[in-house]
């Protein structure tokens, strides 16, 4: 998409250094220091331009725009359906059977049951390091600034820019929520959280108790003393 669009804008555009500059604007929303497609905006910002390349270009041909665009769109459909989608190393069967769907959430899934029970729905929660779909999931807040917690937004907490300052070793004894989930996750196979949030760790020793019915989900030692009271 990009490499055609690219063509088209060069090919079209009145402007060809203006139209250079928009490909290398694009191409920055990548860079995050790993390889493959990693930026939802990089992918947002490369479909945006080609719609509007399509009509550009097909300005003087509604009829075939027309006939483009249906089959665009019933090619996405279609590819939703059939794509094996495997995040997991699991076929579309197996991840169906472990109570994933396409085209709708679960509510019932077992961390999300468990994170309803300990924290209120006015509480927040905090899902680390990434894990975002946790929070439609549970249908909780995120803690405030942190919907995730990333090795470079761990490098950010030690540069700050501004005075504005966003790092978890502040803010979390602070403010400690009733429910984490924190998924074991190593970032791209080389940054563990000993690496880049040591201080969450000990927070989550000292304060937090791991549930037996998912790894995942750790509560509050108080509020699961509290919720356990007769």
């Amino acid at each position: 998409m990009l490499v055609v669009e690219g063509a088209l804008l060069l090919l079209y555009g009145r402007h060809r250094v203006t139209a250079l500059c928009v490909l290398l604007g694009i191409l920055s929303l990548q860079a995050r220091g790993s390889v493959g497609f990693q930026n939802g905006s990089f992918l947002m910002a490369a479909l945006g331009l080609g719609a509007l390349l399509l009509v550009r270009v097909l300005a003087s041909k509604p009829k075939v725009m027309v006939f483009v665009a249906v089959a665009c769109v019933a090619l996405t459909a279609i590819g939703a359906r059939h794509a094996v989608s495997s995040p997991f190393g699991q076929t579309a069967a197996q991840r169906h059977a472990a109570g994933w769907h396409r085209f709708r959430e679960n509510p019932t899934v077992g961390f999300a049951t468990l994170i309803r029970k300990y924290a209120a729905p006015d509480e927040r929660i905090l899902v680390l390091p990434y894990n975002p779909d946790v929070y439609i999931y549970a249908n909780r807040l995120s803690m405030k600034k942190y919907h995730a917690y990333l090795p470079w937004e761990a490098d950010y907490a030690a540069h700050p820019w501004h005075g504005y300052t966003r790092d978890i070793c502040v803010d979390l004894p602070k403010d400690e929520p009733p429910v984490i989930y924190y998924d074991h996750w190593v970032v791209w196979g080389a940054y563990p959280a000993e690496q880049f949030m040591p201080c969450f760790l000990q927070v989550l020793e000292k304060d937090y108790t791991q549930m037996p019915d998912d790894r995942f989900v750790y509560v509050r030692k108080d509020r699961l003393a509290a919720a356990h009271q007769p």
